[in-house]
């Protein structure tokens, strides 16, 4: 066993007093080992055909949070896909550009290639930081900066990484090929 001791700082944003604590947690794992050879036991591992109805189930559900207007997705949606605010995260147009280009290398519905390009141009029209590099972390509708996300100030690494998912899928589902958008 090895133990790992972390110290995390907890920062609560949510007044305008910012209380900042430290906390530190002595953690003590055993080092896995395996008991034999791994065998893929998950029928949706083994055929992953078997996701298609729900992949393309939630792919469609996510279309209709895709703003035809402004482009992008919305962040927070209702039950229906509807929005529930204007804002557009990092995260969202990334993920769902992830989401969509693996539910067409599933489906082979190309119109999924569309919302998952129409993410990725929302991100480098909107939330890529034209004077100083990097990605910003939220937008409103039309791509204006939300001054009230913190994580707008600075360059948080999270989502400098996090914007590479939506983009390595799509290279993945469309051989490295630039795809147009047809929303």
């Amino acid at each position: 066993t090895h133990p790992v001791t972390l110290t995390v700082q907890y920062i609560n944003y949510t007044n305008e007093d910012t209380l900042a604590q430290d906390w530190t947690v002595t953690v003590t794992q055993a080092d896995p080992q395996p008991t034999g050879p791994y065998t893929v036991k998950s029928a949706y591992l083994l055929d992953p055909g078997l996701n298609k109805p729900n992949i393309t189930r939630w792919a469609d559900f996510w279309k209709t949070a895709y703003d035809r207007e402004q482009g992008g997705f919305y962040t927070n949606v209702g039950d229906k896909g509807d929005p529930l605010n204007e804002r557009k995260a990092l995260l969202s147009q990334s993920r769902n550009a992830y989401a969509f280009a693996r539910a067409f290398m599933i489906s082979g519905d190309t119109s999924y290639l569309s919302y998952a390009n129409g993410a990725l141009q929302f991100m480098y029209d909107h939330l890529w930081d034209q004077n100083n590099g990097g990605w910003y972390s939220s937008v409103d509708r039309d791509g204006n900066l939300l001054d009230n996300d913190i994580y707008n100030t600075y360059k948080w690494s999270f989502i400098q990484h996090y914007a590479k998912i939506g983009m390595i899928a799509m290279a993945d589902a469309v051989g490295g090929a630039r795809f147009e958008n047809e929303n």
